[in-house]
């Protein structure tokens, strides 16, 4: 499959190497902590950090995306999607139970030994689903790469699901003074990703 304006090589970052596929869980692991980071700062009604770390979509379908299109071939896309997910989500819900934990809120824990051992089935459930489903549809996003009529609407639909989750962000801030954090990420994720376009938009 050809690229529009740059060639195959160009447009690649991610290939089936194992290497590869360690710096993709890499990643997975750094946006969950960075994701994460956002449970533990001092919340406010207006930034509402916490709505960014569990309710957002914006920010891990953005970086998803890019790794998928910047992925070598299909099967690889999808591996690499479900590997950044996975890790994406089984470090946010972790640190999502250590900050109930800690917190003092409701908890049947009494140990931290005792919180792992009872909640780690759960982790991994909750992060394994959500990355079967992105290694599925990973799969036909691949295809935005390509020159055809589907992958130019497939490279459009990351777009408008941000910008329709941003006008409800934007909605919130304005109507009830809150989930500001969010909405600014998003803005700034919907700057990146025309940037993508630009790249893979056919001519």
């Amino acid at each position: 499959m050809e690229a529009a304006h740059l060639s195959n090589q160009d447009t690649i970052c991610f290939y089936g190497r194992t290497r590869n596929y360690i710096l993709t869980a890499i990643l997975g692991i750094a946006a969950g902590l960075l994701t994460s980071l956002f449970l533990w700062l001092p919340d406010s009604t207006l930034w509402d950090f916490s709505y960014f770390s569990s309710d957002t979509y914006g920010f891990w379908m953005v970086t998803t995306a890019i790794i998928v299109l910047f992925s070598e071939k299909r099967y690889v896309a999808a591996i690499n999607a479900g590997l950044y997910v996975f890790f994406l989500f089984l470090i946010t819900t972790a640190f999502q139970s250590l900050k109930m934990f800690y917190s003092s809120e409701f908890t049947p824990f009494e140990t931290l030994g005792e919180l792992i051992m009872g909640s780690v089935g759960g982790w991994l459930w909750y992060s394994v689903v959500p990355a079967a489903v992105c290694a599925v549809f990973a799969a036909a996003f691949w295809s935005a790469r390509g020159k055809t009529v589907a992958g130019r609407l497939l490279l459009f639909v990351p777009l408008v699901f941000l910008v329709v989750e941003t006008i409800w962000l934007l909605i919130s801030v304005f109507e009830y003074h809150t989930r500001l954090f969010s909405a600014i990420t998003n803005l700034v994720c919907i700057i990146a990703y025309c940037k993508i376009i630009k790249v893979f938009r056919p001519r």
